[in-house]
């Protein structure tokens, strides 16, 4: 299958590695027509209700799977000529395409599968690096981090051992 682009049309950066705080992320639009950056920030209902860009027309408000946070994304760089409807539509996308890439993991706490448990480090692993960024010298949180990345590492590996011993 032949792609349309050569780019993708959204370059999602969720590492937080920009240290623009730990509850925001990134999404690159790469439209020719409308090229933007756009701002995913994390909010409670009681923040989202109270926040001062409700009214804006270019905040896009969407609540994750179980509604217990809403994503916020707005657009922090745009071409001056950009066209307000264009601009709508390419957030509803962005949207789209980052819940497809960031879903969110529920787990079943009597079947904790290997996805889970992944997911999870992941999450704390990006939280911690967030917060080493702010105190790099915090000799307890550098610690954990490199702690959680042996748990991951020593993780897949006897994962894929165990998956050979079973013929898999």
């Amino acid at each position: 299958m032949k792609q349309k682009r050569n780019i993708p049309l959204f370059v999602i950066d969720d590492s937080r590695a920009h240290g623009r705080g730990e509850e925001t992320d990134f999404i690159a639009c790469t439209s020719n027509e409308c090229p933007m950056t756009i701002s995913v920030t994390y909010h409670t209902e009681i923040e989202r209700q109270t926040d001062r860009d409700k009214e804006n027309p270019l905040a896009f408000w969407e609540p994750n799977a179980n509604q217990q946070y809403w994503r916020k994304y707005l657009p922090v760089q745009l071409p001056e000529n950009a066209d307000n409807s264009q601009v709508k539509s390419l957030l509803k996308r962005a949207a789209k395409e980052f819940a497809k890439r960031n879903p969110t993991s529920k787990v079943d706490i009597l079947n904790i599968t290997k996805d889970n448990i992944l997911w999870w480090l992941d999450v704390l692993e990006k939280q911690t690096i967030e917060v080493l960024r702010n105190n790099p010298s915090d000799l307890a949180i550098n610690t954990s981090y490199q702690i959680i990345k042996k748990i991951k590492q020593d993780y897949d590996s006897n994962f894929d051992k165990q998956q050979d011993r079973r013929g898999n």
